[in-house]
C-alpha cells in the first residue's frame, strides 16, 4: 500500500513538473504618445483623449524562459483562435498579436490577423539594429541605458519611418523587450514607438507557468516583414480606390 502511494506522488510530482516550469514574467503598462495641441479640432483632441484611456487600462505580458519568449496582451495568452483580434482603438494604437522569440534560432514570429487573413510575420533580431548610448535613467530602482533604431509602418500615404527609443537594464541580463523589439544587453523597462510608451509595472521572478505558454506559433501564413508591408500597401490602395468610386 505505501509502495503504492509513493508511486502515485512520484507521478504527480513527475507531471507538474512537466507541466509547470518557473518562467520570469514582466507586466507591461501604455500611455500614448500622440499628444493634443491647441492646433487640433474639439473633436479630434477628444478622440486622443479617449484612446489615451483607452490604452492606460491595458496590460501586456512578456513571459521569457532561456532562450525564448512569448508577447502579447494579458488577456489574451491563451486565446489560439483569432479571438486576440483588436477589441479597441486603444489596443490598435498600442500592439496587436503575439510575438514569439528564439535566441537559438535568432528569429521573431509575430502572429496577427489582418481582416480575415492570419499571418505569421518572421523577423531576424539581428536586423533591429540597436545604437547604443551612454546616457541613463533610474527605472524602478535599476540604472537604465538608452539605445535607438528605427522602424517601418505602412500608412495610407505610404512607407513611414520612425525612431523607437528603449531604456534597459544591464543588472537585468535578460535580453528581451516588449512586442518585437529584443536584442539589447539588458531587459527593457521602457519602450517608446511612434504611437505608445510600454513601461514596466510589475517584475516577477520565476513565476510557475504552464510551459506550452512559450511555444513556437505554427498557425497562418509565414511571411517576411516586407512581404506583409506589401500586403498592407495592397490594401490601402484599394480602400484608396474604393472611397474614390
Amino acid at each position: 500500500m505505501r509502495k503504492s502511494f509513493i508511486i502515485t506522488l512520484l507521478f504527480i510530482f513527475c507531471y507538474l513538473s512537466y507541466a509547470q516550469h518557473s518562467l520570469t514574467e514582466i507586466n507591461y503598462k501604455v500611455r500614448n504618445n500622440i499628444k493634443v495641441t491647441e492646433k487640433l479640432r474639439t473633436s479630434d483632441a477628444d478622440f486622443i483623449n479617449n484612446i489615451s484611456d483607452e490604452m492606460e487600462k491595458l496590460t501586456y505580458v512578456l513571459l521569457f524562459h532561456n532562450s525564448e519568449s512569448f508577447f502579447s496582451l494579458i488577456e489574451e495568452m491563451n486565446a489560439d483562435n483569432g479571438k486576440y483580434q483588436p477589441k479597441s482603438l486603444g489596443q490598435s494604437f498600442s500592439f496587436t498579436g503575439k510575438v514569439y522569440t528564439n535566441y537559438k534560432e535568432g528569429i521573431m514570429l509575430h502572429e496577427k490577423y489582418l481582416s480575415s487573413d492570419h499571418f505569421l510575420i518572421k523577423s531576424y533580431i539581428k536586423d533591429i539594429g540597436w545604437e547604443l548610448s551612454n546616457e541613463t535613467k533610474n527605472i524602478s530602482g535599476y540604472t537604465c541605458y538608452k539605445a535607438k533604431t528605427v522602424d517601418t509602418i505602412v500608412t495610407i500615404r505610404g512607407l513611414k519611418t520612425f525612431e523607437v527609443i528603449a531604456w534597459y537594464a544591464p543588472k537585468l541580463p535578460y535580453s528581451f523587450g516588449p512586442a518585437n523589439y529584443t536584442g539589447l544587453p539588458g531587459l527593457i523597462l521602457e519602450l517608446e514607438t511612434n504611437k505608445a510608451t510600454f513601461y514596466a509595472d510589475k517584475i516577477l521572478f520565476e513565476q510557475n507557468h504552464e510551459i506550452n505558454l512559450i511555444k513556437k506559433p505554427l498557425k497562418g501564413k509565414l511571411i517576411s516583414k516586407d512581404e506583409y508591408h506589401e500586403f498592407e500597401r495592397k490594401g490601402f490602395e484599394k480602400y484608396k480606390q474604393y472611397i474614390k468610386n
